[in-house]
């Protein structure tokens, strides 16, 4: 009875670590789209004639640059979890997530 305990216990963590690295990848997608929501309400939002447009892209060049690393990175957090690298793939997304919050340009 031994054995079979192991191979379930074994089968059901991986099944966990398979969703878990489903729950993060889309984690990660909902901040992109949050993302580009973001810069269209600040370009939405920001239209005035007293503000040039040079200002708003200056605003939205950080949103946007933010969007396109996390893409990036889901990209290859993506191809990692089809590899069936799923503990990769939740490092990957929780170091992106956390990286976020210090990256600028």
């Amino acid at each position: 009875m031994e054995p079979e305990k192991g191979i379930s216990n074994a089968s059901t963590s991986k099944s966990r670590l398979k969703i878990s690295a489903k729950v993060c990848l889309i984690v990660l997608l909902l901040y992109i789209i949050g993302q580009l929501v973001d810069a269209w309400r600040t370009q939405y939002q920001l239209v005035s004639p007293l503000i040039p447009r040079s200002v708003i892209w200056e605003i939205n060049k950080q949103i946007l640059f933010k969007a396109a690393v996390a893409l990036g990175m889901g990209t290859i957090g993506l191809s990692l979890y089809f590899v069936k690298r799923h503990l990769l793939v939740i490092i990957l997304v929780i170091a992106v997530l956390i990286a976020e919050r210090y990256i600028y340009i």
